[in-house]
């Protein structure tokens, strides 16, 4: 595994390698996914950007990356209702 050495030797960044493509949080958040874990930092998803997230299962960790107005809002989406869990 090569590319773990290179991370490694620099600044763990994937952009030192050909055809990737470098995206943004907000990006990141708003692509297709089945499962979404979102990252352990407060209010990474908040009510300006939870209309974009798009996950059949939403998965939240510790340190309340979702806002109480985004969790609103992923509830009012559908999906994302217990009792169909």
């Amino acid at each position: 595994m090569e590319w773990v050495g290179i991370l490694l030797q620099t600044d763990r960044c994937l952009d030192h390698f050909s055809g990737v493509e470098k995206i943004t949080n907000e990006e990141l958040l708003a692509l297709d996914y089945d499962i979404l874990i979102p990252p352990a930092m407060e209010n990474q998803v908040t009510e300006k950007n939870a209309d974009n997230v798009k996950c059949k299962i939403y998965a939240e960790g510790t340190n309340g990356p979702t806002s109480p107005e985004a969790d609103q809002i992923l509830q009012d989406q559908g999906g994302f209702d217990e009792e169909k869990a």
